[in-house]
């Protein structure tokens, strides 16, 4: 029997265990496990999945690979894999993030999908890390925030929010490294990810960065193909095409939101990045919450 306390509301156990194994097809959704409530056999499920060990440890069995984690493994599992949790100590305990693929595709979308795939994709063992005890104390408050945040829309941004201070991390273990990008670089990329510091403008960026303009514009175009603009616009718009489909928010909230100058800015550059209108965008992949 599989338990899951779902942010939204703790539902049934057999509800959650049937819904646990449905499509997930936009979105991402926070759940918690501990004891009893861990799924005890090999598994893989048609979503990504990020898991962070809070307490306790076990072993970690993926693609018939055995791994020790331990409080603050944070394990990246993908669609294709296969893995369950063996010899666990009583008190093991994890929060998991589950997104769609359409979800992880649009986050993406920047980086040079040869190296995403060489770094993230293809390998036979999903990527992992280890936070040190400064991290695993933060990443606990924002996982425990949104198993304790009922409202919707609330919910929702901190979902979002959370992802995209996560992924970076991942990026960094892997891509960063692949392409030798400067460890200044790292961190304010892994910066500007935090708590979606990107709605704060391409100027916050610059303020952070501790180089000056051109130098900062000349390595985003080596390392990444794209302006520091381009950059920012593209994370605000992935943003705002969370809330769209995860929140009934008003569009113009959205775009406000997600730190647009302008409404008809961000009305432009939207429909130039996903060839249809924030309207549009909603109706077609609006997410139904039950």
């Amino acid at each position: 029997m599989v338990i899951y306390l779902n942010v939204l509301r703790v539902m049934s156990i057999n509800k959650l265990a049937l819904d646990s194994h449905k499509n997930i097809r936009f979105g991402i959704q926070t759940f918690f496990h501990i004891g009893d409530s861990i799924i005890p056999y090999a598994h893989s499920h048609n979503f990504y999945e990020i898991f962070f060990v809070t307490e306790g440890s076990a072993i970690h069995w993926c693609n018939s690979v055995q791994t020790p984690i331990e409080s603050g493994s944070l394990i990246f599992i993908r669609p294709e894999d296969t893995h369950q949790y063996l010899d666990s100590t009583q008190d093991f305990a994890f929060y998991n993030l589950v997104f769609s693929k359409d979800t992880f595709d649009k986050i993406f979308s920047l980086y040079d999908r040869k190296l995403i795939e060489e770094n993230l994709l293809d390998r036979d063992l999903p990527p992992g890390i280890k936070l040190n005890q400064g991290d695993i104390e933060i990443y606990k408050r924002k996982f425990q925030r949104d198993i304790s945040t009922l409202d919707l829309k609330i919910r929702s941004l901190h979902n979002v929010e959370l992802l995209t201070s996560l992924l970076p991390l991942f990026i960094t273990s892997n891509f960063y490294k692949v392409n030798r990008q400067p460890d200044w670089f790292q961190k304010l990329t892994m910066e500007i990810e935090r708590d979606a510091n990107y709605t704060k403008g391409v100027n916050y960026l610059y303020s952070i960065a501790t180089r000056s303009r051109e130098h900062v514009s000349r390595n985003f175009k080596k390392y990444l193909n794209v302006t520091p603009t381009e950059y920012i616009n593209h994370k605000k718009l992935i943003y705002a095409s969370n809330l769209l489909i995860q929140t009934n928010l008003e569009i113009l909230d959205i775009s406000d939101m997600a730190g647009f100058p302008s409404h008809s800015h961000f009305y432009n550059l939207f429909k130039k990045e996903y060839k249809t209108s924030p309207r549009k965008y909603r109706e077609k992949n609006l997410l139904s919450y039950i």
